[in-house]
């Protein structure tokens, strides 16, 4: 009951948001704009079941981004706390920012620069793909924290090598916990991405490195994607984690990933439109504390840009069948064998 009312509640305001609105492929068309003034809202969530628990929206965000000349404002709300069975964190992000200009700051370098402060996503966040574009139903696993209170930084050092950095309070904690302001623990993370490989308008080749620290950690994680066809996209992801909590000893971790992810068919038919058939597989290793090891293999239907559904575009359904098996601290094997559902639905 609670879920129904978290995902008809989202459809409400979305639905009252885009009404009257008009949008063009690969473009969300602002809710409002004037000489001075934009103003776009769009929102998703991701349902999900497996491992023997029930179905429940593990998001249901609404994003706001409004643009004033230089300034910029963004917030993230999710509605996903209101199921007692989730943490609830209300604000995901809320930030004001300022915005130097489309043109680089030296020549094309440092373009599209902005500063901002407030409720942030970590810039080492980015080590995977934000949760309204995930690919496999339960996601992999990533050390590097999500939200904290802080500065940042985002520029275009080149035309195709993007850059972030902030400091912030820690990460991890609830919009309204107190300690996210802490001075006294301060972190920093930073995000370098760069398109190796541009095949037209396509980046063939992208690679990225993360990096968080504070007095308490060190970690460190590295990607890479490559497109070689408009069809095909194959992540691959590894890091080091380096833990030393006052009073315990140093903790060291490290693992990765590799995920492909093809486009087998793409339905195109009068009546339901273009829809894409994805089939994807992940292989997951993990050392250290814990000693992890994931299989993955499943198959998602989407809804590409240019469907019928322009306003759902992104939306998707995934099922996937896992096998892991997970050792902690030295302790026995634990293997688990898991059908997992999704459904993601994008509202633009």
């Amino acid at each position: 009951m609670i879920l129904r009312k978290i995902i008809i509640t989202l459809m409400l305001i979305l639905t009252f948001i885009i009404s009257g609105s008009a949008f063009a492929i690969h473009d969300i068309e602002p809710l409002f704009q004037t000489d001075d003034f934009m103003l776009t809202v769009w929102g998703y969530t991701n349902v999900t079941a497996g491992g023997g628990a029930e179905a429940k929206a593990a998001q249901a965000r609404i994003r706001m981004l409004g643009e004033y000349g230089h300034l910029r404002f963004f917030m993230e709300t999710d509605l996903a706390g209101l199921d007692p069975t989730n943490k609830a964190n209300y604000i995901t992000q809320g930030w004001l920012g300022y915005n130097f200009g489309k043109e680089g700051l030296v020549g094309d370098m440092f373009a599209d620069t902005t500063i901002r402060a407030g409720l942030l996503m970590t810039a080492a966040e980015l080590y995977l793909p934000a949760s309204y574009a995930t690919i496999p139903a339960a996601s992999m696993f990533n050390p590097f924290h999500h939200y904290a209170s802080g500065i940042q930084v985002q520029t275009m050092i080149t035309p195709r090598l993007l850059f972030m950095a902030d400091v912030t309070g820690p990460a991890g904690l609830q919009f309204n916990d107190t300690e996210r302001w802490n001075s006294g623990d301060l972190q920093t993370s930073q995000y370098l991405r760069w398109d190796a490989v541009k095949v037209d308008e396509r980046t063939a080749l992208e690679l990225a490195v993360s990096h968080a620290s504070s007095t308490e950690f060190e970690k460190i994680g590295l990607t890479v994607k490559a497109s070689p066809t408009e069809n095909l996209d194959w992540y691959n992801g590894a890091f080091r984690s380096n833990i030393r909590l006052p009073g315990s000893k140093p903790v060291t971790d490290y693992g990765g990933y590799t995920m492909p992810d093809y486009r087998f068919l793409q339905i195109d038919n009068k009546y339901i439109g273009k829809l894409d058939l994805r089939v994807h597989g992940v292989y997951e290793k993990r050392f250290g504390s814990t000693e992890y090891t994931g299989k993955t293999i499943g198959v998602s239907a989407v809804l590409p840009h240019d469907s019928i559904f322009t306003h759902f575009s992104d939306s998707s359904v995934t099922l996937d069948v896992s096998n892991s098996d997970t050792k902690v601290d030295g302790g026995p094997n634990i293997p688990d064998t898991s059908v997992w559902f999704r459904l993601r639905l994008i509202v633009h």
